[in-house]
């Protein structure tokens, strides 16, 4: 079953969120100095990283778990399991 696009949409408008974040992280950092510099030169990098990994998702599939047949956000769809038919009580004569 072909995976509905969004999801790839919606990984790619998440990663465009997250690097205009990393974009002000960087240019931030580059204007402070010593540990606070190195801080936010790390914390863009994971910021960046984080986009790819949405990315990376969003076109693998990663959201493919509501895609199997018969199965819906919440579990299998469809009627419940019959119980096994029991013998019906002897009468008292």
């Amino acid at each position: 079953m072909p995976m509905h696009p969004f999801f790839f949409v919606g990984a790619l408008l998440h990663a465009t969120a997250i690097l205009v974040i990393a974009f002000f992280v960087w240019f931030a950092a580059s204007r402070a100095s010593g540990l606070l510099r190195l801080f936010g030169g790390i914390l863009g990098l994971w910021l960046v990283v984080l986009a790819v990994l949405a990315v990376v998702f969003g076109a693998s599939g990663a959201g493919k778990r509501w895609a199997h047949p018969g199965w819906g956000p919440h579990g299998p769809m469809g009627p419940p399991a019959a119980a096994a038919p029991s013998p019906a009580p002897n009468a008292a004569p």
